[in-house]
């Protein structure tokens, strides 16, 4: 059974989606279809729908839709087709960062180089404002990502938000960052 296809709110929804959902070991592409609808006397055509489509491995997992859309030529749809593809692609680049891209943007393909660097640690950082706060330094600074404003003032709750919202945005979580001995 094929799996449900995610129909984003919007044009971040989507971007969003898809920055959550790639990782390494995977190939994706992003496509843009463009259905005409009418055609005035004048070339105008008026009710197309342009789709943008999410494929994982060749299955489409997640699809964004604007209907209405008016084109004054044939040309000017290609163009739109092909702009808006490079700018999902340079969303996606930039919503993924600090995942590196492999990307064709010509194609839309894409894969991830590299991931996410998760620091290990032995035991779990929440709870302990010191610990949290060094942890979040080398996750930050393992991933060239700029450290959030007054982290150093920052109480534990507060902290543990930055956390949650790094772990959300990059897909981990608690036990990917413990690090344990087989016996």
């Amino acid at each position: 059974m094929p799996p449900e296809i995610h129909r984003a709110e919007d044009y971040t929804d989507f971007i969003a989606f898809i920055a959550r959902n790639s990782h390494t070991g995977a190939n994706y592409q992003v496509r843009v279809e463009i259905e005409e609808g009418l055609t005035l006397l004048t070339g105008e055509m008026v009710d197309c729908n342009r789709r943008c489509f999410f494929d994982i491995d060749g299955v489409t997992t997640a699809m964004y839709e604007v209907s209405g859309v008016r084109y004054d030529t044939q040309s000017e749809m290609a163009l739109d087709e092909r702009e808006t593809l490079l700018q999902l692609m340079q969303g996606i680049e930039t919503r993924a960062a600090p995942k590196t891209l492999e990307a064709r943007m010509q194609t839309g393909r894409y894969y991830i180089a590299k991931d996410l660097v998760v620091p290990l640690v032995s035991k779990n950082p929440r709870g302990d404002r010191s610990e949290l706060k060094t942890y979040l330094r080398r996750l930050h600074q393992e991933n060239g990502l700029g450290l959030p404003p007054h982290i150093s003032r920052m109480q534990v709750v507060e902290l543990e938000r930055v956390l949650d919202q790094v772990q959300q945005q990059y897909g981990f979580d608690d036990a990917a960052m413990i690090f344990s001995v087989r016996k």
